[in-house]
Protein backbone atom coordinates (compact mmCIF):
# COMPACT_ATOMS: atom_id res chain seq x y z
CA UNK A 1 0.00 0.00 0.00
CA UNK A 2 1.14 3.81 -1.05
CA UNK A 3 -0.84 6.01 2.23
CA UNK A 4 0.01 9.64 2.75
CA UNK A 5 0.55 11.20 5.46
CA UNK A 6 -2.59 12.99 7.81
CA UNK A 7 -1.68 14.59 11.14
CA UNK A 8 -4.64 16.88 10.33
CA UNK A 9 -7.34 14.59 10.15
CA UNK A 10 -7.22 15.25 14.33
CA UNK A 11 -5.31 18.07 15.25
CA UNK A 12 -3.96 21.43 13.66
CA UNK A 13 -1.30 23.33 14.18
CA UNK A 14 -1.99 27.19 16.08
CA UNK A 15 0.13 29.07 13.94
CA UNK A 16 -2.44 31.05 11.32
CA UNK A 17 -0.45 30.55 8.59
CA UNK A 18 -0.32 26.88 8.43
CA UNK A 19 -1.66 25.64 5.00
CA UNK A 20 -4.06 23.05 6.21
CA UNK A 21 -5.84 25.57 8.47
CA UNK A 22 -5.79 28.22 5.90
CA UNK A 23 -7.98 25.43 3.88
CA UNK A 24 -10.29 24.59 7.18
CA UNK A 25 -11.12 28.43 7.21
CA UNK A 26 -11.60 28.35 3.49
CA UNK A 27 -14.41 25.51 3.21
CA UNK A 28 -16.28 26.94 6.02
CA UNK A 29 -16.48 30.65 4.98
CA UNK A 30 -17.52 28.92 1.48
CA UNK A 31 -20.50 26.70 3.61
CA UNK A 32 -23.33 28.69 4.65
CA UNK A 33 -24.29 27.82 8.40
CA UNK A 34 -21.04 26.22 9.07
CA UNK A 35 -19.38 27.72 12.40
CA UNK A 36 -15.55 27.41 12.41
CA UNK A 37 -15.48 27.26 16.31
CA UNK A 38 -17.56 23.73 16.56
CA UNK A 39 -14.36 22.47 14.70
CA UNK A 40 -12.40 22.92 17.72
CA UNK A 41 -12.69 21.24 21.51
CA UNK A 42 -13.22 23.61 24.13
CA UNK A 43 -12.85 23.50 28.11
CA UNK A 44 -15.66 24.15 29.97
CA UNK A 45 -13.51 25.11 32.84
CA UNK A 46 -10.46 27.36 33.48
CA UNK A 47 -7.36 25.01 33.23
CA UNK A 48 -3.55 24.87 33.47
CA UNK A 49 -2.15 22.42 30.87
CA UNK A 50 1.58 22.09 29.97
CA UNK A 51 3.29 24.12 27.00
CA UNK A 52 6.66 24.32 25.38
CA UNK A 53 9.61 23.44 27.28
CA UNK A 54 7.55 22.38 30.67
CA UNK A 55 5.71 25.83 31.00
CA UNK A 56 2.69 26.27 32.23
CA UNK A 57 -0.25 27.34 30.29
CA UNK A 58 -3.13 29.20 31.71
CA UNK A 59 -6.23 28.55 29.68
CA UNK A 60 -10.03 29.94 30.25
CA UNK A 61 -13.30 28.16 30.33
CA UNK A 62 -16.68 28.74 28.27
CA UNK A 63 -19.32 27.81 30.25
CA UNK A 64 -21.31 31.04 30.44
CA UNK A 65 -23.24 30.94 33.88
CA UNK A 66 -20.03 29.01 35.69
CA UNK A 67 -17.74 30.99 37.67
CA UNK A 68 -15.50 28.31 36.95
CA UNK A 69 -15.38 29.45 33.19
CA UNK A 70 -13.88 32.81 32.64
CA UNK A 71 -13.20 33.01 28.76
CA UNK A 72 -14.75 35.93 27.02
CA UNK A 73 -15.93 33.65 23.79
CA UNK A 74 -15.55 30.11 22.71
CA UNK A 75 -12.16 30.93 20.57
CA UNK A 76 -10.13 31.59 23.84
CA UNK A 77 -10.90 28.53 25.38
CA UNK A 78 -9.60 25.67 22.98
CA UNK A 79 -8.04 22.78 24.19
CA UNK A 80 -4.28 22.82 23.44
CA UNK A 81 -1.04 21.23 23.74
CA UNK A 82 2.40 21.26 22.83
CA UNK A 83 4.25 18.35 21.00
CA UNK A 84 6.95 18.32 18.15
CA UNK A 85 8.13 21.57 18.86
CA UNK A 86 4.90 22.90 17.76
CA UNK A 87 1.32 24.18 19.50
CA UNK A 88 -1.44 21.73 18.67
CA UNK A 89 -5.39 22.10 18.54
CA UNK A 90 -7.06 18.72 18.80
CA UNK A 91 -9.97 18.78 16.39
CA UNK A 92 -13.97 17.73 17.25
CA UNK A 93 -14.15 14.51 14.85
CA UNK A 94 -17.73 14.31 15.83
CA UNK A 95 -18.69 17.42 13.91
CA UNK A 96 -20.26 16.37 11.26
CA UNK A 97 -19.19 19.44 8.90
CA UNK A 98 -15.83 18.66 10.08
CA UNK A 99 -15.93 15.40 8.98
CA UNK A 100 -17.56 16.48 5.52
CA UNK A 101 -14.27 19.26 5.19
CA UNK A 102 -11.88 16.33 5.57
CA UNK A 103 -13.57 14.01 3.53
CA UNK A 104 -13.56 16.61 0.82
CA UNK A 105 -9.97 17.31 1.39
CA UNK A 106 -8.86 13.76 0.87
CA UNK A 107 -10.67 13.24 -2.41
CA UNK A 108 -9.50 16.30 -3.72
CA UNK A 109 -5.51 14.99 -2.49
CA UNK A 110 -6.46 11.62 -4.24
CA UNK A 111 -7.73 12.95 -7.45
CA UNK A 112 -4.54 14.92 -7.87
CA UNK A 113 -2.76 11.87 -6.68
CA UNK A 114 -4.55 8.65 -8.02
CA UNK A 115 -1.54 6.30 -7.36
CA UNK A 116 -2.16 7.03 -3.47
CA UNK A 117 -3.76 3.87 -1.79
CA UNK A 118 -5.65 5.86 0.95
CA UNK A 119 -3.93 8.12 4.15
CA UNK A 120 -2.32 7.82 7.38
CA UNK A 121 -4.34 9.87 10.30
CA UNK A 122 -1.69 10.71 12.75
CA UNK A 123 -2.10 11.22 15.62
CA UNK A 124 -4.50 8.43 16.73
CA UNK A 125 -4.06 7.48 20.37
CA UNK A 126 -7.27 8.27 22.13
CA UNK A 127 -7.40 9.99 24.69
CA UNK A 128 -6.19 13.18 22.44
CA UNK A 129 -2.92 12.94 24.63
CA UNK A 130 -4.03 12.42 27.81
CA UNK A 131 -2.88 14.56 30.37
CA UNK A 132 -1.25 17.26 28.30
CA UNK A 133 -5.34 17.95 27.35
CA UNK A 134 -6.55 16.69 30.36
CA UNK A 135 -9.37 14.47 28.45
CA UNK A 136 -11.47 12.36 30.53
CA UNK A 137 -11.60 15.04 33.44
CA UNK A 138 -15.01 15.93 32.46
CA UNK A 139 -13.77 19.41 31.70
CA UNK A 140 -13.58 19.34 28.06
CA UNK A 141 -17.23 20.35 26.40
CA UNK A 142 -17.14 17.83 23.45
CA UNK A 143 -15.18 14.96 25.25
CA UNK A 144 -16.62 14.44 28.72
CA UNK A 145 -14.77 10.98 28.53
CA UNK A 146 -12.16 9.09 26.29
CA UNK A 147 -14.67 6.75 24.60
CA UNK A 148 -16.37 9.12 22.58
CA UNK A 149 -13.09 10.39 21.13
CA UNK A 150 -12.40 6.98 19.88
CA UNK A 151 -15.90 6.47 18.60
CA UNK A 152 -15.45 9.79 16.58
CA UNK A 153 -11.75 8.72 15.24
CA UNK A 154 -14.09 5.88 13.92
CA UNK A 155 -16.44 7.76 12.40
CA UNK A 156 -14.44 10.42 10.61
CA UNK A 157 -12.22 7.38 9.02
CA UNK A 158 -15.35 6.08 7.95
CA UNK A 159 -16.94 9.26 6.48
CA UNK A 160 -13.65 9.96 4.23
CA UNK A 161 -13.35 6.47 3.04
CA UNK A 162 -17.00 6.76 2.00
CA UNK A 163 -15.76 9.81 0.29
CA UNK A 164 -12.49 8.64 -1.24
CA UNK A 165 -14.02 5.27 -2.30
CA UNK A 166 -14.67 1.80 -0.37
CA UNK A 167 -11.27 0.55 -2.08
CA UNK A 168 -8.72 3.13 -0.20
CA UNK A 169 -7.71 2.62 2.89
CA UNK A 170 -7.50 5.16 6.01
CA UNK A 171 -4.98 3.36 8.58
CA UNK A 172 -4.72 4.80 11.68
CA UNK A 173 -1.32 5.77 12.93
CA UNK A 174 -2.23 3.76 16.69
CA UNK A 175 1.76 2.70 17.52
CA UNK A 176 1.68 0.03 19.95
CA UNK A 177 -2.15 -0.48 20.55
CA UNK A 178 -4.57 -2.11 18.57
CA UNK A 179 -8.47 -0.45 17.82
CA UNK A 180 -9.94 -2.80 15.73
CA UNK A 181 -13.11 -1.04 15.12
CA UNK A 182 -11.03 1.93 13.15
CA UNK A 183 -8.84 -0.81 11.79
CA UNK A 184 -12.44 -2.26 10.17
CA UNK A 185 -14.08 1.13 8.88
CA UNK A 186 -10.31 1.83 7.53
CA UNK A 187 -10.75 -1.35 5.54
CA UNK A 188 -9.42 -3.80 7.53
CA UNK A 189 -5.41 -2.18 7.80
CA UNK A 190 -3.99 -1.22 10.72
CA UNK A 191 -0.49 0.88 11.33
CA UNK A 192 2.17 -0.82 11.12
CA UNK A 193 4.12 -0.56 14.82
CA UNK A 194 1.08 -2.95 16.02
CA UNK A 195 2.29 -5.59 13.43
CA UNK A 196 5.76 -5.52 14.62
CA UNK A 197 4.78 -5.46 18.13
CA UNK A 198 2.46 -8.58 17.49
CA UNK A 199 5.38 -10.35 15.87
CA UNK A 200 7.75 -9.51 18.60
CA UNK A 201 5.80 -10.52 21.28
CA UNK A 202 2.97 -12.86 20.08
CA UNK A 203 0.03 -10.99 21.48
Amino acid sequence: LTVTYALFDTQIKEADGDADRQAMQTWAASHPGVDLEDFYCHYKEDVTVRGQNGASVFIRGWNPGNSKATAPNRAASRVYYFEWMNNFYPMNLGNTNYQQFKADMCYNEIQATPAFDGFMPDTAIPPMKGPDVISGSGIITEYPDQSKWASDFVAIATVIRQRIGMNRYVIGNTAGYYFPELADAGGGEHQEMYVAFTNEHGT
